[in-house]
């Protein structure tokens, strides 16, 4: 989204909807999109339940807090995570990028195996990541 609306104000007359925009809403589940409040038609501020899109094969598994040194982020863990497995990083800006968690430190500073959802770990990747950035995986 950030990128549409960059993208928009940089040139209105010419903007138009990139095809990889529209192909990244497609990896994410979610209940149906609408224009919700912005043209204050009360049934579009309804959650979308029976429109349930989940044939996404994503799972989104954690959120970057803050970088914490070459290759390593802490990250606010939303779904589990192993050391090993392969993610892809979510910028504000430009297409995803393919990783893999290279370890794992728990706030005790141990490495451990996998963590779960709710927590908050440091995870060692070879791409540096920017706060706010969103972390998945295929399911």
């Amino acid at each position: 989204y950030r990128e549409a609306i960059d993208s928009y104000y940089e040139n209105p007359k010419n903007y138009h909807v990139k095809g990889a925009w529209l192909e990244e809403l497609t990896r994410i589940s979610h209940r149906g999109y609408c224009t919700g409040f912005y043209f204050g038609h009360p049934e579009e501020t309804i959650p979308n339940y029976s429109n349930r899109i989940c044939g996404s094969d994503y799972i989104f598994v954690g959120k970057v807090l803050s970088h914490s040194g070459e290759g390593r982020v802490k990250v606010e863990v939303r779904n589990k995570i192993f050391k090993g497995d392969e993610i892809e990083i979510l910028t504000k800006q430009g297409p995803s990028r393919i990783d893999t968690i290279y370890d794992i430190v728990d706030t005790e500073g141990a490495s451990i195996p996998f963590a779960q959802s709710g927590s908050e770990v440091t995870i060692t990747l070879s791409n540096n990541c920017c706060p706010y950035d969103l972390l998945r995986k295929k399911g």
